[in-house]
């Protein structure tokens, strides 16, 4: 699908809010599960190939995610991942492609609002042990969660953030990811370029402003990286502010209370 924005503005843009209902998000959808081969032997042989005979680097826009998990296997039996705003799992069958060998050690909770989306995952991963499909945050410890291309949709993100349990060590890992250069966050109308009218209102973190927030939380840049510039995609964009993807990856600071969770869990 071609996306074109309306211009920025700081107040709240109501639209339609009918993207994720629309037929042409179902036909892409349907379009790309025909490209995802099933949960075969095959399918599994090649993930093992990849894992063991690929660079992480190799892994695209997962590539600091996959690094994460390996990081993290090496110090904990068993990791918990959200995939917040995952569909039908499509982050999962990349993920699964240079971790094949390490699944039974981790558990993969996508938690999307979308019902339709979370029956079609339930359906194509259904003979797939440890991953599972809610509308509801989990309640179990968090190690990682992963937010790809869904930020902007999220109204509220920090209360999310407030509502969950993470580890003493957890990371949060955001890809495909909105962001401006700007002190202030903006708001736009993200349209679909088709016959139908399709549109979605979207919010635009301020860069600065949503590290410094989660900073509040404990959380601290690991890795930044920016990706395509978006400019042009907005009408009439200042020239003093730029809007880019993001790859981010951010690591939490245990507290004192967190380090006394931990020295209770090794007793």
């Amino acid at each position: 699908m071609n996306y074109k924005f309306s211009k920025l503005s700081k107040k709240i843009v109501h639209s339609q809010n009918n993207l994720f209902n629309s037929n042409l998000y179902y036909e892409k959808i349907n379009a790309e599960l025909k490209s995802l081969k099933k949960n075969n032997v095959i399918t599994k042989l090649k993930n093992f190939w990849n894992e063991y005979t690929k660079h992480i680097s190799k892994s695209g826009y997962l590539d600091q995610f996959n690094s994460t998990i390996k990081l993290l296997l090496k110090k904990k039996e068993k990791i918990r991942i959200l995939d917040l705003g995952g569909g039908y799992g499509d982050n999962y069958y990349q993920f699964r492609r240079f971790n094949e060998s390490k699944l039974k050690r981790i558990d993969y909770y996508v938690v999307d609002q979308n019902k339709k989306l979370r029956c079609i995952g339930k359906k194509q991963f259904s003979n797939q042990q440890n991953i599972y499909f809610n509308e509801r945050l989990p309640k179990e410890r968090i190690s990682l969660m992963l937010v790809v291309g869904t930020l902007q949709y999220i109204c509220n993100f920090f209360k999310i953030i407030e509502q969950l349990n993470f580890e003493s060590t957890s990371y949060l890992y955001f890809s495909r990811t909105i962001f401006i250069n700007s002190k202030h966050n903006f708001f736009s109308i993200q349209k679909i370029q088709s016959k139908q009218k399709i549109e979605q209102s979207i919010k635009i973190h301020s860069l600065k402003k949503f590290i410094d927030l989660l900073g509040k939380y404990q959380f601290e840049v690991k890795f930044i990286r920016k990706n395509q510039f978006l400019n042009h995609y907005f009408k009439n964009t200042p020239s003093n502010y730029k809007v880019h993807y993001y790859d981010l990856l951010l690591k939490k600071k245990p507290t004192s209370k967190d380090k006394t969770i931990t020295r209770s869990d090794n007793k």
